[in-house]
């Protein structure tokens, strides 16, 4: 009989090594700033750690309830705002430290009782920033109790109703306003802009109850604004620097103006000195073409050195309010130029004043110039001709069409123009890779880029998607948050913000053709439309997205959520039918993830005994 040989005991013992929590031992404001970077969820969730973090997170100076703090699985408009009411209210209750920044902007939530609650409990202390985005339902109604927040540096409102009591006399140490689908009355807004001594900084979009803009704020650096107005004053905005306007809507002729010799052109810069960046998008060119335009500013843009203009090159009075501005700017170093496409399809017969002031607006500073959006009519190609010669240290000048008709003729005529650049180094006139070699040469020139699918005839891609978004951009003036019919939705990581435009039942997703873009799987393109075809509305409407991440299954998924919520907005009366086919409730289904010591999600590892 064998006698089992004793086990040896290990040579080295064991010893379990304990990792060392280097976290925890961090200083203090170390430890605040990696909690700042968190999710409100994800910081509550340290209390769990140990009873070190069981309250650091009630020291957070900045509450941020946006759809990561918030999950809500729901789909029911009850559950949805109990629970994020009682994770609201939790979290104030809990929250010792205090409150610099609240940020209120989930998806699901709607305007209601318990926000003005929230806000007077805010008022009551030194909140310095209050941004609140109302994405569903009515415009909110703003309680009083927010303009006792007198500590408040930045406001940001989305979908609200802004009546300030007459008493108040705005906020004493506000910098910064953001207004977007908001709804004021003429009075209130013009005393409320100017009661902000402090202010540097604000942004007007989507706004309705006020149609002139009289803005009156001595400390203004920074003006955007996007909507539908009638008249814009400046007083006072001495410092005034960046500027963005834009117009949404086609303005006529037909308005009654007695301006006299001062036009709009001349107005609108009196107040604006100081000047760096303006950008003139949609139709405001047109607004300032109304008047008197002079050959030159009074007061020259001394410090202007970035100009975007939107323009109709088919209109003499555009042509000559571009014309003023290009003169009285004689330190511009960057031009952008973009064509109204739909206005430029056919062209009229206009005076060509490019060629009349051929040589009387040298340029001494221009460097880069970008035009886009032309369709190589003789009033574009003047105006390209005009810049060329009067521009002798341009470095660069990008020209990209509107369409693909005349590629190579107009590449052939901006090789033949002129050009007043005193370079003595070779510039290379080049075009995209797939250009033919006939067109690669070597002159002494600034350097060219055109782009166009009939230049570049073998990568029609890139190009294609260049006409496709300025289609889409001419569809949707001011954006997708401008338009009336929209839809949110959601898959896994996926989330698409989906427009509904009358048409024909085209579809384009991130400024590409749908079939493009889901590679053409009809299992996709079946899930994108299907809302449309159980209403029978697939050649009704046509389809704008933007969509980002997850992958394409999980988008093409959140798409039809999207149009389905978008088809609510058209009629509430499709409620049923598209709940009815399932089209309404979101597939919360995720992938579960790996255990630990499991081989998958829920697969073990094979038992054994030894």
């Amino acid at each position: 009989m064998s006698t089992m040989k004793p086990r040896e005991p290990p040579k080295v013992p064991c010893e379990m090594e304990m990792q060392v929590d280097r976290i925890s031992n961090l200083p203090g404001h170390i430890v605040d700033k990696i909690m700042s970077q968190l999710s409100l969820r994800d910081a509550v969730r340290t209390s769990v750690l140990s009873s070190k973090w069981r309250y650091k997170w009630n020291n957070l100076p900045n509450l941020i309830f946006d759809n990561q703090s918030i999950v809500v699985s729901s789909q029911d408009q009850t559950s949805i705002k109990n629970k994020l009411v009682n994770v609201v209210d939790q979290v104030l209750l809990l929250h010792t430290a205090p409150i610099h920044k609240f940020k209120l902007s989930h998806r699901d939530i709607q305007g209601v009782n318990d926000i003005d609650r929230w806000i007077l409990y805010l008022s009551r202390g030194s909140v310095k920033e209050f941004i609140l985005e109302i994405w569903k339902g009515h415009r909110y109604k703003l309680p009083s109790s927010l303009y006792s927040c007198q500590k408040l540096i930045h406001l940001e409102l989305f979908n609200c109703l802004v009546k300030p009591p007459p008493t108040v006399n705005g906020f004493g140490s506000l910098k910064s306003i953001d207004l977007q689908h908001i709804t004021m009355d003429q009075d209130r807004f013009e005393h409320l802009i100017s009661s902000c001594t402090m202010l540097e900084r604000l942004t007007l979009m989507n706004f309705d109850g006020f149609t002139v803009l009289n803005i009156n704020a001595p400390n203004l650096q920074f003006f955007d604004i996007g909507g539908v107005f009638d008249d814009v004053n400046f007083r006072n905005t001495f410092r005034l620097a960046i500027v963005s306007i834009g117009l949404y809507v086609n303005i006529g002729y037909d308005q009654n103006l007695t301006l006299g010799n001062t036009g709009n052109l001349i107005k609108f810069f009196s107040q604006l000195p100081s000047i760096q960046r303006l950008e003139v998008q949609s139709y405001f060119l047109k607004y300032l073409a109304v008047g008197h335009t002079p050959g030159k500013l009074r007061s020259p843009c001394m410090e202007l050195n970035y100009l975007s203009i939107r323009i109709n090159m088919n209109d003499t009075d555009e042509n000559l309010a571009a014309l003023c501005l290009l003169r009285s700017s004689p330190n511009l170093q960057e031009l952008e130029i973009l064509a109204r496409p739909e206005e430029q399809i056919f062209p009229e017969r206009v005076k060509n004043i490019w060629l009349e002031e051929y040589y009387d607006c040298p340029f001494n500073q221009l460097r880069l110039v970008k035009v886009a959006g032309i369709f190589g009519v003789r009033c574009e190609m003047d105006f390209i001709n005009f810049l060329l010669a009067n521009s002798p240290v341009l470095e660069r000048m990008t020209v990209k069409p509107a369409s693909n008709d005349r590629g190579w003729e107009l590449l052939k005529e901006l090789v033949r123009f002129r050009r007043a650049s005193i370079s003595q180094k070779p510039l290379a006139l080049s075009f995209p890779q797939s250009t033919p070699r006939l067109w690669s040469r070597t002159v002494r020139a600034p350097r060219f880029v055109v782009t166009a699918s009939a230049v570049a005839a073998t990568s029609p891609v890139d190009l294609e998607t260049t006409n496709l978004m300025k289609y889409v951009k001419s569809r949707l003036p001011g954006g997708i948050a401008a338009q009336r019919i929209w839809g949110t939705g959601r898959r896994k990581a996926a989330i698409a913000r989906v427009v509904l435009l009358e048409g024909s039942g085209k579809v384009f997703i991130n400024y590409r053709d749908a079939k493009e873009y889901l590679q053409g799987n009809p299992l996709w393109l079946q899930y994108v439309k299907y809302p449309l075809v159980a209403l029978g509305y697939e050649s009704s409407y046509d389809v704008f997205v933007k969509a980002h991440g997850g992958g394409l299954a999980g988008q093409a998924q959140a798409i039809s959520l999207g149009i389905a919520r978008a088809l609510l907005r058209v009629s509430e009366s499709h409620r049923i039918p598209l709940r009815k086919e399932g089209l309404l409730t979101r597939d919360s289904r995720v992938v579960e993830r790996k255990k630990v010591g499991l081989r998958k999600a829920r697969k073990a590892p094979q038992y054994s005994k030894r």
